[in-house]
């Protein structure tokens, strides 16, 4: 057995038994966070002793008991709950990409969006611990190479430590806040940065497919979001003539009625894409200034009413 395996193991058996033992009371709530702590931990024997191999199955196994406990309204569970899934996240056992969807945990078989879901939902308590291993969990969640946020699943993760930082009355909370959403906001901004480029470098017949798979895509998302602002459409103009080098590599492309809305999805797509680009730079730039208002005002634009 691998050392990372048993280091795993050692890990969500601690964590899974502490929240067992904490879970008190005969409610439904507290039944059911028992009868599923008490499962993962029989999955997890017949593992050890090596009834079943592994996988890496059993790290998302896990979320099952960890979900039940974040809904819980012990403290003391929540706590032990949120410690574990940002540990599974920092030490690489849960990784994964999500996607873009407009519904935040749209599918739970999203683990990206399921966890940061999970984690929001512990910010809701009043409580100055659980609200800086909030801050701290998101961070982590936002800045990992191996787990890596899109679309509202970011934007939300994002909105919850800026409300924390615009709203607590705790300043080591506010301070902390205000940190975790600048290095956030930065670690966007460099990823938006680096994708450019590379969208850039790449060939335009290797472009043009790819925005031709994406079309149904790119048409979804063009008509969700907001319009292009005016420094958009002159990033967007500055690019002439690489719109012209991608035609030229689809002959009779006016004549063909297909192909010719397949262009007009590409089109939408990129101007998407750009306008994405412009507004997460202006979140990084207000970020660093501090500028907490108007980041509050150019989120809440951004983001559908919740």
């Amino acid at each position: 057995m691998a050392t990372q395996d048993r280091a795993f193991e050692i890990f969500v058996k601690r964590a899974v038994t502490t929240i067992l033992k904490e879970s008190t009371g005969r409610s439904k709530d507290s039944k059911d966070l028992k009868d599923a702590c008490q499962a993962f931990l029989t999955t997890l024997d017949q593992h050890e002793s090596g009834t079943i191999s592994y996988d890496g199955s059993l790290a998302h196994a896990v979320l099952h008991p960890l979900q039940l406990a974040c809904n819980s309204t012990n403290v003391k569970v929540v706590e032990q709950a949120l410690g574990a899934l940002h540990k599974l996240v920092a030490h690489a056992w849960l990784q994964g990409e999500s996607s873009a969807s407009e519904d935040l945990i749209a599918d739970d078989s999203d683990t990206v969006q399921r966890v940061i879901k999970l984690v929001i939902k512990c910010g809701e308590i009043s409580n100055p611990g659980l609200q800086l291993s909030v801050i701290r969990a998101l961070l982590t969640f936002t800045t990992a190479e191996h787990f890596v946020a899109h679309g509202d699943s970011l934007m939300s993760a994002v909105r919850t430590v800026f409300n924390l930082a615009l709203g607590s009355e705790d300043e080591n909370i506010k301070r902390t806040a205000c940190n975790a959403l600048l290095q956030m906001l930065n670690t966007v901004a460099k990823r938006v940065t680096a994708y450019q480029l590379h969208s850039f470098s790449t060939t335009p017949s290797r472009r043009e497919s790819e925005q031709g798979e994406g079309v149904a895509a790119d048409l979804a998302a063009a008509a969700r979001r907001s319009t292009i602002s005016p420094q958009t459409s002159l990033h967007r103009s500055s690019l002439p003539h690489q719109a012209s080098d991608a035609s030229t590599h689809l002959p009779h492309r006016g004549s063909d009625p297909a192909l010719q809305q397949g262009s007009e999805g590409g089109d939408a797509g990129q101007t998407t894409e750009l306008s994405s680009d412009a507004r997460t730079a202006q979140f990084a730039s207000l970020a660093e200034q501090r500028d907490l208002r108007g980041l509050e005002a150019a989120i809440g634009s951004a983001l559908p009413d919740q």
